[in-house]
């Protein structure tokens, strides 16, 4: 199992620490056996661009430890979520990129 980095203990340990049994009910985690989390602790999953992501975790005094943010953050990985919007373009780009799209499909013949 890959040892956690100091800037990752230090996060989890002013966040809400969850044990692994605990971790198994989580939205985005569960239903889940303390196997598949240990799993998710050493080899992650891909995200959608076939990139590993791995739960962050740290080792305590009773054991192994993750935190529900944590787990937040790996579901937002998993999922490709980005905190900047992707923008909307505007009415008169659409209507060029129609009339662009017409343009072409005409000069190739297919309308």
């Amino acid at each position: 199992m890959r040892s956690p980095t100091v800037d990752t203990i230090e996060r989890l340990l002013t966040e809400d620490l969850v044990d692994v049994a605990t971790a198994c009910t989580l939205p985005g985690l569960r239903p889940m056996e303390p196997k598949q989390v240990y799993d998710l602790f050493d080899r992650g999953r891909k995200d959608i661009h076939g990139m590993p992501v791995r739960l962050e975790f740290c080792r305590v005094a009773g054991g192994l430890r993750t935190s529900r943010q944590a787990v937040k953050r790996f579901v937002c990985a998993l999922s490709g979520a980005t905190n900047t919007p992707t923008p909307t373009p505007r009415k008169t780009t659409r209507d060029r990129q129609k009339n662009n799209a017409i343009k072409e499909l005409e000069a190739a013949g297919m309308l």
